[in-house]
C-alpha cells in the first residue's frame, strides 16, 4: 500500500509555499523573535531551533491548556522560550525556580521577547 506522501502530487516548492503563506498568516515574525535568531547565529549555535509554526503551536498549546507555569529544558538560543512565555502573559512564572534570575541566551531571549 502507498502511502500519501509518496502518491500526492504536491512537489516540496508547493509544500514550501503553503508552509511560507501559513506561517506568513498564524506565526508572522517579530522583531524579539528576529533578535533571538540572530543571537543564536551570531553565536555560533546550531541552527536547530523549532519552525515559526511549530512555535505558535507550542504557544497555542499552552494557552488553550490554561499554562501557569512551564518548564523548558534545552532552551538552546530561546526562540521556543520566547514563544511559549507569551502563552503564559506577564502575570505568570516562567522561571523553573519561582521569581529566579533566568541564565545564558535563552534567557536574554525570553526578556527581550516581551516576558518577565
Amino acid at each position: 500500500m502507498a502511502s500519501f506522501w509518496q502518491t500526492s502530487n504536491m512537489d516540496n516548492e508547493l509544500w514550501s509555499n503553503v508552509d511560507d503563506y501559513l506561517v506568513a498568516i498564524l506565526a508572522p515574525s517579530d522583531a524579539s523573535l528576529d533578535a533571538a535568531l540572530a543571537d543564536s547565529t551570531a553565536g555560533g549555535l546550531p541552527q536547530i531551533n523549532v519552525a515559526p509554526n511549530q512555535g505558535k503551536l507550542l504557544e497555542l498549546l499552552a494557552t488553550i491548556r490554561g499554562a501557569r507555569r512551564i518548564l523548558e529544558i534545552g532552551t538552546l538560543g530561546g526562540y521556543s522560550t520566547i514563544w511559549l512565555a507569551r502563552a503564559l502573559g506577564a502575570e505568570e512564572d516562567w522561571s523553573p525556580r519561582t521569581r529566579a534570575a533566568p541564565r545564558g541566551r535563552g534567557a536574554n531571549q525570553h526578556r527581550s521577547g516581551g516576558a518577565r
